[in-house]
């Protein structure tokens, strides 16, 4: 069996650091990046996955420098990647009702910063056995 993978996000390497323990111990296997521009610049990414996802969830801070989690998901929406059928979660200190709309409209778990890592790990749970999105 595979082993379950995570694309996590975050440009504060706290915040990163913390998810990739919680994301490790639920047994994801963890590709972090600081800047979503630099999943991005590769012209073949989203494009060559066929009928699999790149990845079995996503995690994402949404204020981040140059490209925001949500242009993130858009971004891999627009491209028809599988990663977009996927869990996904969008955790943020700032959320305007735009933003709260645009990622329940994408199909993103939402969390607020700080959020308990009760939460996270329910929300982990929760997908693993059901694959359903929830906000």
């Amino acid at each position: 069996m595979s082993p379950k993978v995570a694309l996590l996000f975050e440009d504060n390497p706290f915040y990163r650091d913390l998810m990739t323990e919680i994301l490790t111990e639920k047994e994801f296997e963890v590709t972090t990046f600081a800047n979503p521009t630099s999943y991005v610049a590769d012209k073949n990414r989203c494009e060559n996955c066929g009928n699999n996802a790149c990845a079995d969830a996503l995690i994402t801070d949404n204020q981040m420098p140059e490209m925001t989690g949500l242009e993130l998901i858009q971004w891999i929406t627009d491209r028809g990647c599988k990663l977009a059928n996927r869990p996904k979660a969008i955790i943020s200190g700032n959320w305007s009702s735009e933003d709260y709309e645009k990622a329940q409209h994408l199909g993103c778990k939402i969390f607020q910063k700080p959020t308990s890592i009760d939460k996270i790990y329910q929300w982990l749970d929760g997908e693993s056995s059901s694959g359903s999105q929830s906000t």
